[in-house]
């Protein structure tokens, strides 16, 4: 049995991955990082875990389950049309950058 363990980028990529994630999408989101394959993958990870926190995700989901929806859920996030070319967790000064961005409150 597979583990429930996210998803990395790469295996995103192919084509019978059990997301059904179109390729096309991680071309798109690898490049908006300038084609850093280990940024991008950090910030997959950070939005997919933050994905697992909403109710996008079934509160008594199994952990495979649970980690299927946020993958999907992530996916459906950053591909719409707002989404599209910016990173959510990039830095604004960075040319991808959106929100979830951490802020030190004095």
């Amino acid at each position: 049995m597979a583990s429930p363990i996210m998803p990395r980028l790469e295996e995103l990529r192919n084509p019978k991955n059990r997301f059904n994630v179109n390729g096309g999408f991680v071309e798109r989101f690898v490049k908006q990082h300038s084609d850093d394959w280990g940024t991008a993958e950090k910030h997959w990870e950070i939005v997919v875990s933050r994905v697992l926190n909403t109710d996008a995700v079934d509160a008594g989901a199994s952990p495979r389950r649970a980690i299927y929806q946020a993958v999907v859920a992530t996916v459906t996030l950053l591909d719409t049309s707002a989404l599209r070319d910016r990173c959510p967790v990039c830095p604004d000064d960075l040319p991808s950058g959106l929100m979830w961005r951490r802020r030190r409150y004095a």
